[in-house]
């Protein structure tokens, strides 16, 4: 069965004045680690000019939320929702910058990965 969200997404970072402020290409798999009958994701963001980037989460129906990490000390939470076929709505957090308001991060699915 083909899980959501696991595959390679072409990804957006959107300020709320709706200025693009980046784009990552987004690729995810599924978590080898159990927790409870929850399914975990795990993925990774590569985005010219910037080091690459981690996301961890469990996924609840069409929402998948979790953290971000681009170092030890540069990280946020992120929270995407499916909007029909392959595309994403979300938002993410800096939690080194809790006076900001969450910005958006969406996505469109790029290819879906398949179990062999």
């Amino acid at each position: 069965m083909v899980k959501p969200f696991v595959g390679t997404w072409d990804t957006q970072w959107v300020s709320q004045d709706n200025r693009v402020q980046g784009s990552a290409t987004l690729t995810v798999t599924e978590s080898t680690v159990s927790q409870s009958s929850e399914l975990v994701l795990n993925g990774f963001w590569d985005a010219p000019d910037m080091r690459p980037g981690t996301v961890h989460g469990k996924l609840s129906g069409n929402t998948w939320h979790g953290e971000w990490w681009l170092s030890p000390t540069q990280r946020g939470e992120f929270t995407f929702t499916l909007e029909g076929d392959g595309k994403f709505q979300g938002t993410y957090t800096d939690l080194n910058r809790p006076a900001l308001k969450s910005e958006i991060w969406n996505g469109v699915l790029i290819r879906k990965h398949v179990p062999v």
